[in-house]
C-alpha cells in the first residue's frame, strides 16, 4: 500500500496556496488534503481531515502560524508542521521561533524574481522533508510495534504497571583525547530546535571559541543568533568579516555564504565569502571545517548534528587527518539522520551522542582537556 501523504495548506494569500498547491500535486504520493487562509479556519478542517504535514504560513490574520503551531502541538502532535516564511526580519525572527517550537522545517516564499526556479527548490525541499517525515515516521510506528509485540508477552501482573520512559543512553566516558582550543559544529534541518537545547546549557567558563553553520538563508541566521543569544551563557552572534575569535563567543556563518577562519598575526579572524555553494549549500559545514585544521591543529572538537544530505562528511575528514575527535548527535534524537549518518558511515565518529547529553558531554571533554 502507498504512504500517501496528505497536506494541509495554510496561507492567507490566494497567489500562494494555488503554488504550493501545484507543488504538492507534483510530489509523488503525497496528495492534497485541503487549503485554509488562517490558522482558525485550518484547526476547524483539522477535526474532520486526515492530514499528515501541514505547510503553514508565519503571519496571518484571525490566527497567525507561531499561535496555530502552539495550538497544533498539543491537539494533534503527530502532524508534521513545515513553516512557510517571507524573507523579511518579522518573519524570520517568527520562524525561528517555530523552528525552535519544534516545526520540522521552513520552506522560504518565491521571491518574485525568478519563480519558476524558487518552484523547482521549493519542490525539491519539500520532496526531502516529505521523505524523512515519512522515515522518522515509520521507525516511529515500528518501535511501537515493537512494545506491543513485547508487552503482549508479558505476565498478566506486569502487563498493567505504567512503563517509564527510557532516559537517554547513558554517555561512555573516554579518555579525553587531549586540550582543545575551538568547537566547530555543523547542522541543518532541525538545527534551531537542537541547538536550542545545547548552546545555552554550555557553561561561560567554557573558555574556548565556537564556530557554527547552520543551514539558512540570508536575514534566518541573524534571528537565529539573537535567539540562542538571549538564552546563553556564551555570547552568540552573526559572524562578520574580519571578527577576532574569542574564547566564550559563537559565531553563526550568516546566511547566503562562507564562513572560514585565518591566523593574522597572533590572532585567529573570520573570514567571510560568497564562494560558489558546496554540497547546494552556502554557507557549507565543509567550507569551515576544512579552514580549521592550517589554524588549530588537532586540537579541535567537530560536532555533527541534526540535517540532510552529507555536508560536512568530508569536513570531518580533513579534521580527523589532523588529529581532531569527532562527535555526533545519535540518529534516535535527529530530525533527520542524514548528516551524522555520512559522518558515521565514513568512520569518522568518535562518540555518538544524545542531544540532552550534548552540552554535558562537550564541557566534560573540553574540560578534562584543559586539566589533563
Amino acid at each position: 500500500m502507498t504512504d500517501t501523504l496528505n497536506v494541509l495548506i495554510v496561507d492567507d494569500t490566494v497567489t500562494y496556496r494555488s503554488i504550493l498547491s501545484n507543488i504538492i500535486t507534483n510530489i509523488p504520493d503525497t496528495a492534497l488534503a485541503a487549503t485554509a487562509s488562517n490558522g482558525k479556519i485550518a484547526l476547524a478542517k483539522l477535526e474532520h481531515l486526515k492530514v499528515d504535514i501541514v505547510l503553514l504560513d508565519i503571519e496571518m490574520p484571525e490566527m497567525d502560524g507561531l499561535e496555530t503551531l502552539s495550538i497544533l502541538n498539543k491537539s494533534h502532535p503527530d502532524i508534521g508542521v513545515v513553516m512557510v516564511s517571507g524573507l523579511n526580519k518579522s518573519s524570520a525572527d517568527i520562524t525561528i521561533k517555530a523552528l525552535e517550537l519544534g516545526a520540522l522545517e521552513f520552506i522560504p516564499k518565491p521571491d518574485g524574481l525568478n519563480v519558476e526556479d524558487s518552484k523547482n527548490e521549493l519542490q525539491l525541499k519539500l520532496t526531502q522533508v516529505f521523505r524523512h517525515f515519512r522515515i522518522k515516521r515509520l521507525a516511529k510506528l515500528n518501535a511501537g510495534k515493537s512494545m506491543v509485540a513485547t508487552s503482549s508477552s508479558v505476565s498478566t501482573l506486569t502487563a498493567h504497571k505504567p512503563v517509564a520512559p527510557l532516559p537517554p543512553t547513558p554517555l561512555t566516558i573516554k579518555a579525553p583525547p587531549g586540550h582543545f582550543d575551538v568547537l566547530v559544529i555543523g547542522v541543518s534541518t532541525g538545527g534551531p530546535n537542537a541547538l536550542s537545547e545545547v548552546l545555552p546549557l554550555l557553561p561561560d567558563d567554557l573558555n574556548i571559541p565556537v564556530l557554527l553553520v547552520q543551514h539558512m538563508p540570508p536575514i534566518f541566521t541573524e534571528s537565529l543568533a539573537s535567539s540562542l543569544n538571549r538564552k546563553s551563557k556564551l555570547n552568540v552572534k552573526e559572524a562578520a568579516h574580519h571578527d577576532l575569535v574569542l574564547p566564550n563567543n559563537v559565531y553563526i556563518a550568516p546566511g547566503g555564504k562562507h564562513m572560514e577562519v585565518f591566523k593574522s598575526g597572533n590572532d585567529v579572524r573570520i573570514l567571510i565569502h560568497e564562494g560558489p555553494p558546496e554540497n547546494s549549500c552556502r554557507p557549507a559545514v565543509d567550507v569551515l571545517f576544512r579552514s580549521i585544521s592550517p589554524v588549530y591543529g588537532k586540537n579541535v572538537l567537530s560536532l555533527i548534528m541534526t540535517g540532510m544530505g552529507s555536508d560536512g562528511a568530508l569536513g570531518v575528514k580533513s579534521l580527523k587527518q589532523a588529529g581532531c575527535y569527532s562527535l555526533v548527535q545519535s540518529e534516535k534524537t535527529c530530525v533527520v539522520y542524514g548528516m551524522p549518518k555520512a559522518v558515521e558511515e565514513l568512520r569518522l565518529a568518535d562518540e555518538s551522542v544524545d542531544l540532552p547529553l550534548l552540552a554535558q558531554r562537550i564541557t566534560q571533554l573540553v574540560k578534562k582537556g584543559r586539566d589533563s
